[in-house]
């Protein structure tokens, strides 16, 4: 365990505002440390929103990881959660895991972690997202996954994640799978709109129109000057060259869709 102080050396110049964010993604690569160490890593593919920070270099903090269960089999998330909480109570922290979605039924399973700081008020909320291979990639995993060194905070070990080629992919067709999107994802979803393509043998022309409807409707809930604040509490620096083509939804958006 270090202190929320001790963190603040590997960002430098970070506003004081953004160490309870640091702190948090610190405890998000002890996570895929412990986990990648053990058995069960063998068969987890990283993706989502935390890949795209650590792997990818979107300057922007997340609370979530996801995980796809390269298997067919039905995964034990039991024995992974408790791998995640016995490994930070090692570590000197207190956990609660608290399944979000209940049983694994759905295209998206979700775990609410609280790791907390004894003797303190903080507590640290980070989502952990399982899903299926066979929902994501078909199964295919195997050619669109790569094994990456990770080297941050003073780890260096092993991990198995999506190429990023198929970062863009993923994020559509897990869109399309849950039918929600987050305000991070649509962040990221922008920027990888400019960098790579939709892989279109892992979806249908009707699936593609489901996602056009659930950004279209993402969209309209969204109040842009609560987005706008929550971008600029996240970005660690910016992300893009110009910043405000981002809420100019329509236009990127419909180039996305028209494959």
């Amino acid at each position: 365990m270090i202190n929320k102080e001790d963190i603040v050396q590997y960002y430098p110049g970070i506003p004081h505002t953004q160490i309870n964010l640091m702190y948090r993604e610190y405890l998000q690569y002890l996570i895929i440390k412990y986990l990648y160490e053990r058995a069960p890593g063998n068969d987890l593919i990283l993706a989502g929103e935390y890949y795209n920070k650590i792997l990818l270099g979107i300057n922007r903090f997340s609370d979530s990881i996801d995980l796809i269960i390269d298997k067919t089999k039905k995964p034990n998330l039991v024995e992974i959660n408790e791998i995640i909480r016995h490994a930070l109570e090692l570590e000197g922290y207190t956990v609660n895991i608290n399944p979000k979605t209940g049983v694994y039924d759905g295209a998206l399973v979700n775990y609410k972690l609280d790791v907390s700081i004894p003797d303190t008020q903080q507590i640290f909320m980070i989502n952990i997202n399982y899903l299926k291979s066979i929902d994501v990639f078909k199964n295919k995993t195997q050619t669109v996954s790569e094994v990456n060194w990770l080297r941050e905070y003073c780890f260096t070990g092993l991990l198995k994640s999506i190429e990023k080629e198929f970062a863009l992919t993923y994020l559509v067709k897990k869109i399309v799978l849950i039918k929600k999107i987050t305000p991070i994802e649509l962040f990221d979803l922008y920027y990888f709109s400019q960098k790579y393509q939709i892989d279109k043998r892992f979806f249908t022309r009707s699936s593609i129109n489901d996602f056009a409807t659930i950004i279209t409707r993402a969209v309209a809930k969204l109040n842009l000057n609560e987005t706008k604040s929550l971008y600029r509490m996240n970005l660690i620096k910016k992300s893009l060259n110009k910043n405000d083509e981002f809420f100019k939804f329509n236009n990127w958006i419909s180039e996305l869709v028209a494959m």
